[in-house]
């Protein structure tokens, strides 16, 4: 269950994006910062596998990681449905520039802005429904105690 379900997390309309941003945001930023600090970046992707908490992405970030090593570039290992189009842009500008570990930073951030305002947009729909729900709830309870003592006072008259 675990690849598949995973997926199925990832197709889900507003959290399966949002998990993968978040997923997403610390992938692209470690690897930057290893990226920073020397290490090869076939070597950084493998490092970085373990972060993912997403087994379809780990699997995607896995395959990657062989391809790396096989002498492909970022770029080209991107390809997919789970890599957003924004990203594989400024990996490939970052690549051809030079400045990769700068455009994965940046990528970073990007996908961390996007989980933030997805969490807000999350808050500002949740917030009605609780507000309905507990005005349901209160109004069972308070139906639940008045009714038996209207259904009392009415046995009498």
């Amino acid at each position: 269950i675990g690849s598949y379900g995973d997926g199925l997390v990832l197709k889900l309309p507003f959290f399966g994006r949002l998990w993968l941003m978040k997923d997403m945001s610390v992938l692209l930023g470690t690897l930057s910062m290893l990226l920073e600090s020397g290490i090869v970046i076939d070597k950084a992707v493998d490092s970085c596998v373990a972060l993912c908490s997403n087994l379809c992405l780990r699997e995607a970030v896995q395959e990657m990681g062989h391809r790396l090593a096989r002498g492909n570039g970022l770029t080209a290992c991107m390809r997919g449905d789970l890599y957003p189009e924004v990203i594989r842009e400024m990996v490939s500008v970052g690549e051809a520039s030079g400045e990769l570990s700068v455009m994965l930073r940046h990528g970073s951030e990007l996908c961390l802005e996007e989980s933030e305002n997805k969490i807000r947009v999350i808050e500002t729909m949740a917030e009605p429904v609780i507000v309905t729900v507990l005005g349901l709830i209160i109004g069972f309870i308070v139906i639940s105690i008045v009714w038996p003592m209207l259904e009392l006072m009415t046995a009498y008259f």
